[in-house]
C-alpha cells in the first residue's frame, strides 16, 4: 500500500512536466553520496574515466509515462537514524 501511495504521488509529479536539475560534482562528492551502493560506485568510476559528452538524459518529467515504486531499501548509518532509499521503473512515453 505504501508503494502505490508513493508511486500515486511520483505520477502527480510526472503531470506537472517539471525539469529535472542536474546536479554537477566531483567523482569525490558523487563517491560520498552514493558510499552504500556498490553498482552506482562502479558506474562512477566509469563515469569519470570518461568525457561527459553525449550522455543522453531526460530533461522534464512528462518524458515518464509510466512509473512504478518497486523497492525499498535500508541505509542505516548508526543506531539512531534510519535513511531508506526508494527504487522505481518508468518507461518512457515514447513507448
Amino acid at each position: 500500500d505504501n508503494f502505490r501511495s508513493l508511486t500515486r504521488d511520483a505520477g502527480k509529479l510526472i503531470h506537472k512536466d517539471l525539469p529535472f536539475e542536474t546536479l554537477h560534482v566531483e567523482a569525490k562528492v558523487a563517491r560520498e553520496m552514493f558510499q552504500h551502493n556498490r553498482y552506482k560506485l562502479e558506474m562512477i568510476e566509469r563515469k569519470a574515466s570518461q568525457n561527459m559528452e553525449g550522455i543522453v538524459m531526460l530533461h522534464r518529467t512528462s518524458f515518464c509515462f509510466q512509473y512504478e515504486i518497486t523497492a525499498a531499501h535500508n541505509l542505516q548509518t548508526n543506531q539512531s537514524e534510519l535513511i531508506r532509499r526508494f527504487q522505481g521503473v518508468s518507461l518512457p512515453v515514447h513507448l
